[in-house]
């Protein structure tokens, strides 16, 4: 008999039953649903690498789904008609001729049919904007392009070009703190009991050990996944 396999606890994932709440990322969040509520067409969420910014995307379109069709985009490097051809399959529709101008159309029907037999305004969370992915947000959101935008920047730098450019305006929601050694100790229990470990297993990772892991990396939490 072949002995159970059970997952990696520890690999990378956007799932947000994985999310651990922490004091900087439930801040941001309440920060980004403000500013959506608002009428902000656009936020930015910046933060170091390794911090969690995907995984709060994916959250954040969770706790929108009442109010938004929420869109994940993995790619922000795409020029503005393969981001809204992207972005219309991803919805199901048909292939356009002019996707951009579908996809404008579209957003704008939604805004103006809002609640009617279901339907919600589309959000765009958009992961790793750089490049040509700067021009093709500035092209989306301009000319009445009616989805409001949650965008992570690919760096500082591309989020200060971004912000500069969108006409409209874009507001800033920085993620910076590091995990605490508390938050570190939640975040490597839930992932092991997340993954159905045994409790020999879980045995391992007792205070000291966990202590260990949070000090080598330094509160970073996928650095804390790949120690783990």
């Amino acid at each position: 008999m072949k002995p159970k396999r059970f997952p990696d606890p520890f690999a990378l994932t956007t799932d947000p039953r994985s999310y651990v709440p922490r004091v900087s990322t439930e801040r941001a969040l309440r920060e980004m649903e403000a500013e959506i509520a608002e009428g902000m067409p656009a936020v930015l969420l910046t933060g170091p690498p390794g911090i969690g910014k995907t995984l709060m995307l994916h959250v954040l379109g969770e706790r929108l789904e009442e109010h938004f069709q929420p869109v994940y985009v993995p790619h922000g490097r795409l020029p503005s008609q393969e981001l809204a051809a992207y972005l219309l399959g991803t919805l199901g529709v048909a292939p356009a001729q002019d996707p951009l101008a579908a996809l404008r159309g579209l957003a704008r029907s939604r805004e103006q049919h809002r609640g009617q037999a279901g339907l919600r305004p589309l959000i765009v969370l958009i992961d790793d904007v750089g490049g040509a992915g700067i021009d093709a947000l500035v092209t989306l959101t301009s000319d009445g392009f009616a989805p409001r935008l949650v965008a992570v920047p690919a760096s500082d730098e591309d989020a200060g070009l971004l912000r500069r450019k969108l006409a409209d305006g874009a507001s800033l929601v920085s993620l910076r703190e590091p995990l605490s050694a508390a938050e570190s100790s939640a975040l490597v229990r839930r992932r092991l009991v997340h993954a159905g470990l045994p409790g020999s297993v879980i045995g391992r990772y007792d205070e000291a050990a966990i202590g260990e892991l949070h000090a080598a990396a330094e509160g970073n939490p996928m650095a804390l996944h790949a120690l783990a």
